[in-house]
């Protein structure tokens, strides 16, 4: 798995590619979540990237303890927040992005 890493106003925009022939071995969840590059947990973390819902479940779980955290929705024009522990964002908001990030 390949980490992309953007700070983006308050939060921190983590785009992930998986390598090789694109297939992901489950299995393999516990070193994608030990490899995950470290972020700031008073801010936000935004994810993008084409993975297994799992994937995403797995790597929010670990995202826990941040302020809050978004998935990647361009049809919508930003990220919708999935999980939140800061005021002013809640479920289902969708967070407004740059139009670099949106690309």
């Amino acid at each position: 798995m390949k980490f992309s890493v953007t700070e983006i106003n308050e939060a921190t925009l983590v785009e992930m590619t998986i390598e090789g022939d694109g297939v992901l071995d489950f299995a393999d969840l516990p070193q994608i979540i030990e490899s995950f590059p470290p972020v700031d947990p008073a801010k936000g973390v935004i994810l993008s990237g084409r993975l297994p819902i799992p994937t995403y479940c797995a790597i929010a779980h670990h995202l826990h303890p941040t302020a809050w955290v978004a998935v990647m929705a361009p049809a919508v024009g930003g990220a919708v927040v999935v999980q939140s522990h800061k005021k002013g964002y809640t479920l289902g908001q969708i967070v407004a992005l740059p139009k670099p990030a949106l690309a």
